[in-house]
């Protein structure tokens, strides 16, 4: 199962940087699927639910890091938040330019 590995910009900077969310983007067909995990768990929530979408051929895009874990950058002095969690599911979404 093979996917695109994305670092997306934010496209609501933080001051005095430019910061990047993680996603794979998985080629399928239709509308995505775009998954994500929030507080507490973590990127291997979908695990086992990818293999079989993208088995079917749809599209998924796994937001594998939300600002702040793994691969996504962590600016200092942020204040996590669900509107920031928001914010970077927009970030993935207009950067892969999904409807």
């Amino acid at each position: 199962m093979s996917f695109r590995s994305r670092r997306l910009r934010r496209g609501i900077a933080f001051p005095g940087a430019k910061v990047k969310v993680y996603a794979r983007d998985y080629a399928g067909s239709g509308p995505a699927f775009v998954l994500m995990h929030g507080f507490p768990d973590n990127l291997h929530i979908w695990d086992d639910l990818i293999p079989f979408l993208v088995a079917g051929g749809r599209r998924v895009v796994d937001v594998r890091f939300l600002l702040g874990f793994g691969a996504s950058d962590k600016p200092a002095g942020t204040a996590y938040s669900f509107r920031q969690q928001l914010d970077d599911l927009r970030a993935v979404v207009d950067g892969l330019g999904l409807e």
